[in-house]
């Protein structure tokens, strides 16, 4: 006997090899929310089988879960162009990398401010952050014209002599050193006593 993919019931597993262009609706539809169901989950067979199981939970299916969940069998759906597809975007996505960057953003704000079917107020808000998000705006804080100003703070300064020269230096360090052992050996010896 003999049926056509159109009069099959949809959890029926016979056309799972079949092309992906061939493939129906529902059996995409449902590689689709396989893979959304593994993608956070471990990358194992129990995972697999219980994301198969969620989609065809009736006893008869299980046979089929099984298949699905078996990454090492030929129509496992780990290996489907359709999961491996939606589980890559749905990896971009959560890196933010389908987002668009700064010169597609750019261009957006451009445009729109040269769109002539906004008001003049929208329009110059759409300049000022193309402006803004190109660093074509002087910061608040950058002084205006290059005229740089320096703020001078009246406070005491605290002058070091330094030493001219290395030896003395050297020198001046080791009798510092030698205090600061002293220093420490007789304070060991006073606790002691």
């Amino acid at each position: 006997m003999s049926t056509s993919m159109n009069q099959m019931a949809p959890w029926v597993p016979t056309h799972i090899l079949a092309a992906e262009d061939e493939q129906p609706d529902h059996l995409v539809k449902a590689k689709l929310s396989f893979a959304r169901l593994i993608a956070t989950a471990p990358d194992n067979h129990e995972a697999r089988y219980r994301a198969a199981r969620t989609l065809f939970w009736r006893p008869d299916q299980e046979g089929f879960c099984q298949q699905i969940a078996n990454s090492a069998d030929p129509v496992g759906w780990s290996n489907d162009p359709v999961v491996i597809g939606e589980m890559a975007r749905l990896k971009r996505e959560a890196n933010g990398d389908d987002l668009p960057g700064k010169q597609a953003v750019a261009r957006s704000l451009l445009n729109l401010a040269e769109d002539t079917r906004f008001t003049l107020d929208a329009r110059l808000k759409a300049y000022h952050q193309y402006c803004e998000l190109m660093g074509l705006n002087p910061s608040k804080n950058a002084p205006a014209g290059g005229n740089v100003t320096t703020n001078i703070i009246d406070q005491r300064v605290f002058v070091v002599p330094q030493e001219l020269d290395q030896d003395a230096w050297q020198e001046r360090s080791r009798e510092i050193r030698k205090r600061q052992i002293e220093m420490t050996v007789n304070s060991v010896e006073t606790d002691a006593d």
